[in-house]
């Protein structure tokens, strides 16, 4: 459990951690065949579609749209192209069956690559004891999560990111993507420009909503673990589990296994939930801070006596991304590990319906559907 422990720290870096794995690309040589084999095919669609030379002109007029439309074309052009979707298809299910040796060329920090391997290795061996009671515990893990908000829903209704959204909405609309581009607006960049006000909505609501994130999700995964580690070092237990238990109590029962996981969401949970918390503005975005107010032991006194625990924003938002990174993390372990054939299967009957699809897709140049963009923008701006 040495990853997950190191996860949950008040001093991991997920950036410095992104770096240590995804330092540059590699040759992933699984496609090797796949590309030999259709290698004909493509150049004759490559050269169909003059695809090399406006991709290159585009790059050379530094024109981010043009590169986007013409990639557009080129995926629709090549799924109606039969041998191009045959091509395509191999090399989605390739991608999934041998989705480790793409892991280093991911560009996205969405996932913990040491936390993959510790989960997985813990399924496994788990499993080599007693696959039965894993499978229980899966459909347990399902049954609970299938009643909760996913996490994408619940990022996506996050106040900050539903601006950033619409504040990048109307920066395209006014300037069009090429001249857009660098004024895009991030959420860091929303927050540091944030008056007081609009801070303290933007935090209440983010507060409120990670509190529900620890409690319908992060909890529910770490049942998962814990009871994986029961099954693989034999302790009995009851693998119809459920979430009536509190995160507090979900943390105390892997430090009675002697794996200490930081208890910083224990005391972020109990104090949005009950309302334990302000928050501190300041000009100087370094010295903003959520504040919980947590009941510790004391022995003087005998009793638990209240404290108030300051988080920078920074620190905040940092095990925010890092819960939605375990949580992306889980996901593509239980994937990679039990449904691997499931995700082939919904691969192949998607492509079988391409066709239906395809029917409903204008046959459109990316130089038409860049017009057409420009129109529409031109119209919503008068």
């Amino acid at each position: 459990m040495e990853s997950i422990v190191k996860f949950f720290s008040r001093y991991y870096n997920f950036v410095k951690t992104f770096k240590k794995y995804y330092k540059n690309f590699e040759k992933v040589e699984i496609f090797d065949k796949i590309l030999e084999k259709y290698k004909d095919q493509i150049q004759t669609f490559l050269k169909k579609y003059n695809l090399e030379e406006r991709f290159i002109q585009a790059i050379d007029n530094d024109a981010p749209a043009d590169i986007i439309f013409i990639f557009v074309e080129l995926i629709i052009n090549a799924l109606r192209d039969f041998d191009l979707r045959k091509f395509l298809l191999e090399m989605w299910i390739t991608s999934v069956r041998h989705f480790e040796e793409l892991i280093p060329n991911i560009v996205l920090p969405i996932l913990d690559l040491d936390v993959y391997y510790e989960i997985k290795s813990l399924i496994e061996e788990a499993a080599s004891v007693d696959a039965e009671s894993v499978i229980k515990v899966l459909w347990s893990y399902f049954r609970i999560i299938s009643e909760k908000p996913t996490i994408l829903e619940i990022n996506s209704s996050l106040l900050v990111n539903k601006e950033k959204k619409w504040k990048n909405i109307e920066i395209v609309r006014s300037l069009g993507i090429d001249k857009s581009i660098d004024k895009i607006i991030t959420i860091d960049k929303l927050i540091e420009e944030a008056g007081e006000q609009e801070f303290k909505i933007y935090f209440f609501d983010w507060t409120l909503k990670f509190g529900y994130l620890i409690e319908a999700h992060i909890k529910n995964i770490l049942l998962f673990i814990l009871n994986l580690y029961y099954i693989k070092n034999g302790v009995p237990f009851e693998p119809d589990y459920n979430d009536d238990c509190s995160i507090g109590e979900v943390l105390y029962a892997f430090k009675n296994e002697n794996i200490n996981l930081n208890r910083i969401l224990k005391h972020y949970r109990n104090a949005i939930f009950h309302s334990n918390f302000f928050l501190n503005y300041d000009l100087d975005i370094e010295k903003r801070e959520i504040c919980i107010r947590v009941f510790i032991s004391s022995e003087s006194k005998n009793r638990k006596v209240p404290k108030i625990y300051k988080s920078k924003i920074s620190e905040f938002m940092s095990y925010y991304h890092r819960m939605i990174m375990l949580s992306n993390t889980f996901d593509i372990v239980l994937a990679t590990v039990f449904a691997k054939d499931f995700l082939v299967e919904k691969i192949e009957n998607a492509f079988d319906d391409i066709d239906e699809i395809l029917d409903e897709i204008p046959k459109l140049s990316a130089e038409e559907m860049k017009k057409l963009f420009d129109e529409y923008r031109n119209k919503a701006l008068n």
